[in-house]
This record gives C-alpha cells, sequence and structure tokens, in this order.
C-alpha cells in the first residue's frame, strides 16, 4: 500500500560501552506525513527523536500513543482497567492502573 509518506531515520549518537545488552543511542526521525503531536527536534517539523513518545486524550473515552516515528494509535476502552487499539493484524494493549 503507498502512503506517499517520505521518512527518514538518522542515528545522531551510539554508545558502546557500559553493561547490559541496550546500548545508549539517540535517533531522530523525521516524517512527511503530518503529526499531531508536539514538536521538539528540527527546523522543518515532524522531526522526532526515540526518547520522544506521547499520550493526548480524555483518558475516558480514547487515548492517542504517539511512537517516536511518528505513528500514532488510539485506544479504547476494552474491559476493565485492559485498553486496546490498532488495525487488523496489528495489536495493541494498554493498562491503565
Amino acid at each position: 500500500m503507498l502512503s506517499g509518506n517520505a521518512s527518514r531515520r538518522v542515528r545522531d549518537l551510539q554508545v558502546y560501552v557500559g553493561a547490559g545488552k541496550h546500548r545508549l543511542h539517540f535517533t531522530r526521525y523525521h516524517s512527511t506525513r503530518f503529526v499531531n503531536a508536539t514538536q521538539h527536534l528540527g527546523v522543518g517539523g515532524n522531526w522526532r527523536h526515540n526518547y520522544q513518545w506521547e499520550l493526548a486524550g480524555d483518558g475516558e473515552n480514547s487515548v492517542d500513543v504517539y511512537y517516536p516515528t511518528g505513528t500514532k494509535r488510539t485506544f479504547t476502552p476494552f474491559s476493565g482497567s485492559e485498553w486496546r487499539g490498532g488495525e487488523l493484524f496489528v495489536a495493541g494493549r494498554m493498562l491503565r492502573g
């Protein structure tokens, strides 16, 4: 499926020293698709980074999760404290505490 979106991933920093399997890195993402979320990086807008996760919504009927890549997924109440969101074949799950 074609979306007309152009995206770019730039890894600015990667640190190989330290313990554990998760290395420190800082990656920027750019998308030409409009993202209705807070913009923190870049002059041209739509730049995001790998530590930029955002939640928006009323918390009662729906919550939008903005991922570092600019992808947005809307979660809605499912059962009790469980919320679900996503498209067919792409399931997402979030628990409300």
